[in-house]
């Protein structure tokens, strides 16, 4: 495994997002569309990270986990 493969599955450790997983955001969101508070279903899980979240207002947006400070609901 190479240094991006190590660090991409260390990610993925921190906060396992797959598809079907609610989340909430718990922070400042980068995209202004978005308030702390907000929930939704993550649709899609990208090779680099990113993950497509479906929020319950509609929105279907790409985030970077990484960056935008999430966390999991429920089991």
């Amino acid at each position: 495994m190479d240094a991006n493969g190590a660090r991409h599955l260390l990610e993925r450790l921190r906060l396992p997002l797959t598809h079907g997983t609610t989340v909430e955001l718990v922070g400042d969101p980068l995209d202004e569309r978005l308030r702390v508070g907000d929930r939704g279903v993550v649709e899609q899980v990208a090779a680099d990270g990113s993950v497509t979240i479906a929020w319950e207002s509609g929105l279907s947006l790409q985030v970077d986990p990484r960056r935008t400070p999430l966390r999991r609901v429920g089991a």
